[in-house]
């Protein structure tokens, strides 16, 4: 699969690098607005990149890219998505999949339309200690609790109390905590749980943008909580609490680099099944596979997961009395 990255932020050498050590995987292009020229230029320098662009038509033109790797500013994903699905590309997103529940449904029936497949770019489910998780939960009999934890102060934050606000914190961006960080909670739970019965989310919320908050999912017989914070920081990591034992971790959920299972008298079992430190490696390769096969019947179940995380989110945002611009 020959990929077209579109964006030249910090999120694009750790694809790019990714990428590289992966074999069926190669980025033959950038496109960046012009003002990035040299960084797009030392990007491409780096990864063995052969076309840079300006100008993000010219790079939807090029009949070689098979996918293009959107990484740009939340609000503009959906835009650039419908784009290059309408040139019959396949995407790559990078999360937060969509502002809204009407552009995630409107992108993916363009996809079916053009036959093509979107995927959004979030490590956790393609992550080989969340799948083993996943296959182990009826080891820990009937869930009562789950708790997330991931925060991490933002240097933007700075700027943001300075009244510099930057797209991290900016409603018009769709940024905010929940957004950029928090997501990764809501995609662990929903990826173990499926959609909760209800959510509320309890936010602190400055200059109509949440810098921090939490997010109470309901589900029929437990309740689980997710954290996020880009303004202030803490030890993160996971817990599932079941009748006939926990998972814990002091690891996020976005990597799942390790946990511990505890069943009740048992030992404590440390468990990783990971084989790589690259966090982007599975789900890369998820998507190459996906491509490859053309297994639409794997693309369907993720693609209902990432639905079913833009409308848990966007229900969490609205309970708590903010909205994007792209909601107006």
């Amino acid at each position: 699969m020959k990929i077209g990255i579109l964006g030249s932020g910090m999120i694009v050498p750790n694809h790019a690098e990714t990428v590289m050590a992966l074999d069926g995987l190669q980025d033959i292009a950038i496109c960046c607005v012009p003002a990035e020229i040299e960084r797009a230029t030392e990007i491409a320098t780096n990864y063995n990149i052969e076309y840079i662009y300006t100008d993000y038509d010219e790079m939807l033109g090029n009949a070689e890219i098979d996918a293009i790797y959107i990484a740009v500013p939340n609000h503009l994903h959906y835009e650039m998505s419908l784009r290059a699905i309408r040139a019959s590309k396949f995407v790559i997103c990078e999360k937060p999949f969509t502002s809204t529940t009407k552009e995630a449904k409107h992108l993916f029936e363009e996809a079916k339309n053009h036959q093509v497949m979107i995927w959004e770019a979030i490590t956790t489910i393609y992550i080989p200690n969340f799948i083993d998780m996943k296959n182990n939960l009826p080891k820990l009999g009937a869930i009562k609790i789950v708790t997330c934890n991931y925060s991490q102060y933002s240097s933007r934050y700075d700027k943001f109390k300075e009244g510099i606000v930057l797209n991290a914190f900016d409603p018009k961006c769709s940024g905010g905590a929940l957004a950029d960080i928090n997501i990764y909670n809501l995609h662990f739970v929903i990826g173990l749980f499926g959609t909760p019965s209800d959510v509320k989310y309890f936010a602190n919320i400055e200059r109509g943008i949440d810098t921090s908050g939490l997010v109470v999912l309901q589900y029929p017989t437990f309740q689980a909580v997710c954290i996020g914070a880009k303004d202030c920081g803490a030890q993160g990591g996971v817990n599932v609490q079941g009748s006939e034992g926990y998972y814990h971790s002091t690891i996020p959920a976005y990597t799942c680099e390790s946990y511990q299972m505890k069943l009740n008298k048992e030992e404590v079992l440390e468990i990783n099944k990971n084989d790589s430190k690259m966090r982007m490696k599975y789900e890369l390769l998820a998507f190459e596979k996906m491509f490859s096969e053309l297994d639409f019947d794997w693309y369907n179940e993720v693609s209902k997961h990432s639905l079913a995380v833009v409308e848990t989110a966007e229900k969490a945002r609205l309970s708590a009395g903010f909205k994007f611009e792209a909601d107006l």
